[in-house]
């Protein structure tokens, strides 16, 4: 059993081999296209075909317009991973990109008041995309090796 989560957003263009064989928990944003709301990543749908959508839609000349992932996001998906005792590391989008990551770090500071016992995270860097997807891949590792959710934080930063 790992010791931590790891949580992070569809930014991270992950296909679905890694973030299923990783256990690595992703929050899909939300967009919405010529008044229709998608969602970046579907349960059950590859993560190409759903990448492909948006693109399909960006190269027709949709009108898009895209919103942040939520703190009440980040806290539903912790939540039951805190009730189990588990710590979390979120990471996110770069906060120059997106106020994501200040949902993020919003929802780690309310739970760790609710969940005192328990090491919760948000990480960001200068990055979106592999590159964002390429930390979680390496947070994943050292989870994996045995290390903590703290040494793994201070890792990434």
């Amino acid at each position: 059993m790992s010791s931590f989560e790891i949580i992070t957003d569809s930014a991270a263009n992950l296909p679905d081999s890694y973030r299923v064989g990783r256990n690595i928990h992703v929050i899909p944003f939300r967009y919405i296209a010529n008044g229709t709301e998608y969602s970046c990543l579907e349960e059950g749908v590859p993560f190409e075909e759903s990448a492909r959508k948006f693109y399909d839609l960006l190269k027709s000349g949709a009108d898009i317009k895209t919103s942040l992932i939520s703190e009440s996001q980040f806290t539903a998906m912790a939540e039951p991973f805190l009730e189990e005792g588990k710590d979390v590391l979120f990471l996110t989008i770069a906060s120059g990109i997106s106020g994501t990551y200040n949902q993020a770090k919003n929802a780690a500071e309310t739970l760790s008041k609710k969940y005192p016992k328990n090491h919760i995270f948000a990480i960001h860097r200068s990055n979106a995309s592999m590159g964002q997807g390429l930390l979680a891949l390496k947070a994943a590792d050292l989870r994996d090796m045995g290390e903590s959710c703290q040494g793994t934080a201070e890792w990434l930063i």
